[in-house]
């Protein structure tokens, strides 16, 4: 499931900036406005990431679960609950890490706030 995991954060990472950091670079909008786009943008590409992992994740463990655990006699959870909080705040943690990106590329839009003034 980990490793599952994993490859679909980086994903979503990679994804993520790769939508902020080519958005156009003169737009005639206000930075709040800016700023909403690219949250709704990156909220989009963060659930996908996250319902993606959930589903390979859950799938992968279940085959390997049916395939390898049980062929060989032994007994393993396929979903541990204590688990949830760890994943959720590493959730968390990424998003917050991608508002460096989000930051740097509202100071670099010339928006019609930077205009007007």
């Amino acid at each position: 499931i980990r490793m599952t995991s994993d490859i679909s954060m980086w994903i979503m990472l990679f994804m993520t900036v790769g939508v902020i950091v080519t958005m156009p670079w003169n737009i005639d909008y206000s930075r709040s406005a800016v700023y909403g786009m690219i949250m709704r943008e990156m909220a989009i590409i963060f659930g996908t990431g996250a319902v993606l992992g959930l589903i390979f994740g859950l799938t992968g463990a279940y085959v390997l679960h049916e395939t390898v655990v049980v062929a060989k006699g032994l007994i393993c959870r396929v979903i541990i609950p204590e688990q949830i909080l760890r994943i959720i705040s590493t959730y968390v943690l990424i998003m917050g890490i991608l508002q460096i990106p989000v930051a740097w590329s509202i100071n670099a839009v010339k928006t019609i706030d930077a205009i007007e003034e």
